[in-house]
């Protein structure tokens, strides 16, 4: 059973949901670096022994916000976490249904160190909180484990939506919803 820190299994969540996203986007992803940790994290000092990974039971919160149906994305996240798990057997991702008022809700979670570890959120709200310090800044990550040809799957308006200048890339695009406005051209013809 390979074993890795809480920082370590949120950055794996990071690389396999950026890996997800990617492949849902048609794109071909390549594995990541197997679960093993960065390796400026298992360096030790010079002298000192590398201290061990850690064989605990770690839970990742996973907040599903932003879910048009919530029941679907609570089964999306049942289903995610036993793939997690296969790769990673003392993770568990628990998906849980967002608060009423999630966006204020989870601000007053991260500044007080209890907010899910994973949240789906969307516009206004996400470089909020990127730029209160709140939210991981990814772009090691996806420098990391996302290829040019898979930035590139994205639309760039849909790519830059989740990251600026100040606060970094903050999060990965999920989805892309269209809005429409439906009008009767009869109606307004005839209103002149």
């Amino acid at each position: 059973m390979k074993s890795i820190s809480r920082r370590d299994a949120l950055k794996q969540l990071a690389a396999v949901g950026i890996g997800l996203t990617a492949a849902a986007c048609g794109a071909k992803t390549e594995p990541t670096t197997g679960g093993s940790a960065p390796a400026a994290a298992t360096q030790a000092p010079a002298g000192a022994a590398p201290a061990a990974p850690s064989t605990a039971q770690i839970t990742l919160r996973w907040d599903t916000s932003d879910a048009t149906d919530v029941p679907v994305m609570l089964k999306m996240a049942e289903l995610g976490s036993k793939l997690f798990a296969e790769k990673f057997p003392n993770v568990l991702v628990k998906g849980e249904p967002p608060p009423e008022n999630s966006r204020q809700q989870h601000l007053t979670e991260m500044i007080a160190g209890n907010a899910p570890d994973v949240i789906g959120q969307c516009c206004d709200t996400l470089p909020f909180w990127a730029e209160k310090g709140q939210l991981l800044k990814l772009d090691d990550l996806v420098q990391k484990d996302i290829s040019a040809a898979q930035v590139k799957d994205y639309t760039p308006a849909h790519w830059n939506a989740f990251a600026n200048t100040r606060a970094g890339r903050f999060a990965m695009p999920m989805y892309m919803g269209t809005i429409v406005l439906y009008y009767s051209k009869d109606a307004f013809d005839k209103a002149g």
